[in-house]
């Protein structure tokens, strides 16, 4: 939970939040590298986390590995004298507990394209998951693509996984200019048209191939709109950065790395086109979180993502550079499909929420309780 966050983080901060103003649920705690306790106890611990965050960088990446035996033992004592709560891992892999366990598997990146992805995480989650899965009570999942996944490769009973999607913030929405030049004022993009990219800047998120796509377009087309991306800095991105150095120096494609959550979805809501090529996602909220803001948005068709766009988005094939291109064009210039993807697309991202999000997790954690 300490920015910046994924979407894991995310999704443990909106699920905490809807868990804790629900009624059937008495206390939420949450479990640091160090802390246990409610939001304020493990306050200070992600303040260092957020503030020192390059000191912690290297030594963040390796806990899962090289966390010490003795706070192990401190786990697993804390654990005990909690374990009448219901243990819920948001993030793949169970930390020693005596009590009742659930936990949420996001994807399979880590096993698809290990090569992208640091070769300590890969070793925790080959290593951690599958023991991970034999002790907790249930899994969820994302997507119902994850759940078959999940089933195949991990060898669960189909009774023991259930797919919840994630939501939607209310924050994300269509917004007037005048709600919007603020914030773009800020980031130097006031008055100008762009594709915004939203993730991870890493291979996985395919973004060589959307700035090949953005090239082929017709020199007017392309001389009136630019691409920006906006999330972390990601894992092997060096081919990457060489790739769209050329664009920057142009003025062409614009870097504003990770951006306060506050910020986001007034991007979101200005952009022209949202772009989100990934060749894997386990659910894929930035899609989503455009079309709640009437956005238009250009998706690959690889894994969960067109469960989750369903027909209110563009889908293309991730490794369809030409594809890519023609559905990039479209969506720029054809005013009539634009309109109609920003109706759809609000209808769509409306049926997701997260008090959804949080009931259905509820039910799982009901049915897990009952059963021991």
């Amino acid at each position: 939970m300490a920015p910046p966050r994924s979407g894991i983080g995310h999704y443990t901060q909106r699920l905490g939040q809807e868990l804790a103003r629900h009624r059937a649920v008495n206390r939420v705690l949450y479990w640091g590298h160090l802390s246990v306790g409610g939001l304020s106890d493990v306050a200070a611990e992600l303040n260092i986390l957020q503030s020192e965050r390059r000191r912690w960088r290297c030594v963040l990446r390796l806990m899962p590995v090289l966390r010490p035996e003795c706070l192990i033992r401190q786990m697993f004592v804390r654990g005990r004298l909690i374990r009448s709560y219901l243990y819920h891992e948001t993030n793949f892999v169970l930390r020693p507990y005596a009590g009742p366990s659930v936990i949420t598997i996001h994807d399979f990146s880590f096993h698809h394209y290990p090569e992208l992805h640091p070769p300590e995480r890969v070793r925790h989650m080959s290593e951690g998951l599958p023991a991970s899965v034999e002790k907790a009570l249930h899994v969820i999942t994302d997507s119902e693509f994850v759940r078959r996944e999940a089933i195949e490769r991990l060898d669960i009973p189909p009774e023991k996984v259930t797919a919840i999607a994630l939501g939607v913030d209310p924050v994300f929405r269509p917004r007037s200019k005048a709600e919007l030049a603020p914030v773009l004022e800020r980031y130097d993009l006031l008055d100008r048209s762009f594709v915004l990219v939203v993730g991870n800047f890493e291979p996985r998120k395919n973004l060589e191939r959307l700035v090949a796509a953005y090239g082929q377009l017709p020199a007017d087309v392309k001389a009136g709109v630019i691409l920006v991306h906006t999330g972390p800095e990601g894992w092997r991105n060096s081919a990457l950065r060489a790739r769209i150095e050329r664009l920057q120096s142009q003025g062409r494609f614009v870097r504003l790395g990770y951006v306060p959550a506050c910020d986001l979805p007034f991007l979101i809501a200005a952009a022209r086109v949202l772009a989100f090529p990934s060749i894997y996602e386990g659910f894929g909220l930035p899609p989503l979180e455009a079309m709640a803001c009437g956005v238009p948005v250009l998706a690959s068709d690889a894994a969960s993502i067109p469960e989750v766009v369903g027909s209110a988005a563009a889908l293309v094939d991730a490794r369809d550079v030409d594809a890519m291109a023609d559905a990039l064009e479209r969506l720029l210039t054809n005013e009539t499909l634009r309109q109609r993807l920003h109706q759809q697309g609000i209808e769509r991202a409306s049926g997701f929420t997260w008090k959804r999000t949080a009931e259905q997790t509820i039910r799982v954690y009901r049915r897990v309780l009952t059963a021991t």
